[in-house]
């Protein structure tokens, strides 16, 4: 947990730097368990879009990639995901 919250501080740090260049644009997070999709929204607030990569009602074990979510995960900043 310690690592996540550290990994976003430095995602989020380097969104206040892109943002003082571009105040228009704001970071997109993506998540890969509903869990760290609460953690991100509740610690990135309006600095960054948060979206999940996997839809509610799937289950993260045995999930298989749509093309719609692969579409999706191109168009990230950052991704949180846990196990890699």
């Amino acid at each position: 947990m310690k690592r996540f919250i550290l990994f976003l501080a430095v995602a989020l740090s380097a969104a206040g730097v892109a943002r003082a260049e571009n105040a228009a644009r704001k970071l997109t997070i993506g998540t890969t368990l509903h869990p760290y999709y609460s953690f991100t929204v509740n610690i990135a607030g309006d600095l960054a879009t948060v979206v999940p990569l996997i839809e509610t009602g799937f289950n993260p074990h045995n999930y298989q990639p749509q093309p719609a979510d692969l579409k999706r995960a191109t168009t990230l900043d950052v991704l949180v995901l846990n196990g890699v």
